[in-house]
């Protein structure tokens, strides 16, 4: 049943891109409830207007690239900038705040407060005001954040900032409000002016479509074209791809590829792009252990129809992303990457197989329901001229 996954999809959207280190003392499972968003506000003025109890006074001439301004009531301000502000709504990634919706702001934490920063820090919600003062009763939302470490892909850490995370209520109305870091002490560190839409208002951020390769095994030598139609653009290709006629080689039965355009030779054909198709659906999914991802690929793909040589070139692109997470969840909607981006080769080859893959990291083990389980493909015999593509995403 589709509302059993739908439940754990609803908790798995609080999961966040990054980690903290043993050093808070706090895990990213009792952050997120921490990080509970008190937004109880209508966006109806009720009652008196009450005395200001917070006082920004921006430092205008602190002004970061992305907003962040420091107060200049900070005896010893703790933020540098904004690393990132976003929402995600059905997985889908907006750089905007979108009322309704769960929500995450990171806050970069200064060098040299690395080592003292508070270990918590208060973010508030206000309607704009250019006195840049507010009662902390007015607040649209008021959400606690920890102090943690960003890691990387292999773990090591990196950026120092504070994870926020919360829902905005869906009865606050779009407009410019303005996002209040307070420290443990009460004063305001930092503020950053915003715009809140609603979810129609809201600019998708484009999907990576990653390293979409494609191999070419005609049965006798011959020229071959291919071309792609995108719902989106090309964001690298290699070799050159031709807008107007895409790529012209001589393939070979065993691969090897003899691009017209700059006489080298190719293994393949690669390219990259983005695209605000929806692709990062877990219709039918597999949670698969970070330590049992290499073998569940490689039992998928074999029978995806992929040989050895492909299944090398997946594994050791997609597997230092995945392995050292403690878990996955992955699909392979093959059908809407198809209608995301058309495939066409001449002369029309007897077999195709596209395969593309979406992830995503999890902290905790997610329960499918037997009937939205991602099924094994069914046999896939390779016949003919054989045309063979892999990509993927995170999600």
């Amino acid at each position: 049943m589709k509302k059993k996954i739908a439940a754990a999809m609803a908790l798995l959207m609080t999961l966040t891109m990054t980690s903290c280190s043993k050093k808070t003392g706090n895990t990213r499972t009792s952050q997120r409830n921490n990080a509970a968003a008190a937004s109880s506000r209508s966006g109806e003025t009720t009652g008196d207007v009450k005395d200001p109890d917070l006082f920004g006074d921006p430092d205008m001439e602190s002004k970061t690239e992305k907003g962040l301004m420091t107060s200049k009531n900070a005896k010893n301000p703790v933020l540098k900038e904004m690393r990132s502000c976003y929402t995600v709504v059905d997985w889908r990634m907006y750089s905007e705040l979108v009322t309704g919706s769960e929500f995450t702001v990171e806050p970069l934490i200064r060098d040299e407060r690395d080592m003292d920063a508070p270990g918590n820090l208060t973010m508030y919600v206000f309607a704009y005001n250019e006195d840049y003062a507010w009662n902390t009763e007015d607040a649209y939302a008021k959400i606690s954040g920890t102090a943690c470490r960003v890691l990387n892909g292999n773990g090591y850490n990196t950026d120092h900032v504070y994870w926020i995370q919360g829902r905005l209520s869906d009865k606050i109305p779009s407009g410019k409000y303005t996002l209040v870091f307070v420290t443990p002490d009460k004063q305001v560190d930092s503020m950053m002016d915003i715009d809140l839409v609603r979810p129609d208002e809201a600019k998708q951020e484009p999907l990576e479509v990653d390293k979409p390769v494609i191999y070419l095994y005609p049965e006798e030598t011959m020229n071959v074209n291919v071309s792609l139609e995108l719902k989106g653009e090309l964001a690298c290709t290699y070799p050159k791809y031709d807008p107007m006629s895409g790529w012209n080689v001589i393939a070979s039965p065993d691969g090897r590829l003899h691009n017209l355009s700059d006489g080298r030779n190719y293994d393949y054909l690669f390219w990259e792009a983005r695209t605000t198709e929806n692709l990062a659906q877990f219709e039918k999914a597999a949670c698969v252990a970070g330590e049992d991802t290499a073998k569940f690929l490689e039992e998928y793909l074999t029978a995806a129809g992929l040989n050895d040589s492909e299944i090398d070139d997946f594994i050791s692109f997609w597997l230092p992303k995945m392995e050292s997470n403690p878990y996955n969840l992955i699909s392979f909607p093959n059908q809407d990457y198809e209608d995301m981006a058309k495939l066409n080769v001449v002369p029309k080859p007897d077999t195709e197989i596209r395969v593309f893959m979406v992830f995503r990291a999890l902290d905790e083990k997610m329960e499918i329901a037997p009937e939205q389980a991602l099924p094994m493909p069914q046999g896939v015999t390779r016949t003919g001229f054989t045309v063979v593509e892999w990509g993927g995403t995170e999600a």
